[in-house]
């Protein structure tokens, strides 16, 4: 994390690119959990998760307080009574508004998790070159002899 460019050197060598590593630093933080896209899509998601526990509990409340026959016949008759009292114009509006706000949500955590995911993929690119797990013990295995 560090800008300073001897221990850089030390770390990756006389070839460090210092640009592409402040870049890298840059894309670490905009995709990392405390950068901006990370912490939007950590609430969305945290929102969500409330949002169907609370539904979920409400049920299973509901279907503890209430035998589930009666669950059954109160959704019906609230179905029922949607359809007769409430004109077939009106329900149609509600959903088309319904049916709007849900796909302009859907489009902008999609835009969202799009963005996020380009500076991940930003990121990953930037990162310096890792050695493997068999260039890493032969290098030992001749230090040691």
């Amino acid at each position: 994390m560090s800008r300073d460019k001897a221990p850089l050197r030390a770390v990756y060598g006389e070839q460090h690119d210092h640009l592409a590593h402040g870049q890298w630093l840059n894309e670490l933080r905009a995709a990392g959990e405390l950068g901006p896209l990370g912490r939007l899509v950590g609430a969305l998601d945290s929102l969500l998760g409330m949002a169907v526990s609370g539904v979920f509990d409400g049920f299973a409340a509901a279907a503890r307080r209430v035998p589930w026959p009666w669950l059954v016949v109160g959704a019906l008759a609230t179905v029922g009574t949607v359809r007769y009292l409430v004109e077939p114009e009106t329900r149609q509006e509600v959903q088309t508004v319904l049916g709007a706000g849900i796909s302009t949500v859907a489009a902008s955590v999609a835009e969202i998790v799009m963005h996020r995911e380009a500076a991940k993929r930003q990121f990953e690119k930037l990162l310096p070159v890792q050695p493997g797990w068999q260039k890493i013990t032969a290098h030992a295995t001749l230090r040691l002899r």
